[in-house]
């Protein structure tokens, strides 16, 4: 993934689950240490899916959208799809 598409997850991730900027998220690193506060439930997964395939331009596959769980497994997508 290079740094802008990353800078762009981020952004995303920051948007659907609503991070506060005092938490001073930086990159994507900073999101995976809190990523267990983070409430991955079914509507923020589909707004996460929804928000990438935008921003990316791509349509994600139908069977990639079960594995969407964490940002390790969107980030793995993504770079599936070389972005």
């Amino acid at each position: 993934m290079t740094e802008e598409n990353g800078e762009k997850l981020k952004e995303i991730i920051v948007e659907v689950f609503d991070i506060e900027d005092s938490l001073g998220i930086r990159g994507l690193e900073d999101l995976e240490k809190i990523e267990e506060n983070l409430h991955w439930d079914s509507l923020a997964i589909i707004s996460l899916i929804a928000a990438c395939e935008s921003e990316f331009e791509f349509a994600m596959d139908i069977e990639d959208y079960e594995k969407i769980k964490s940002i390790s497994t969107i980030k793995s997508v993504l770079s599936k799809n070389n972005l």
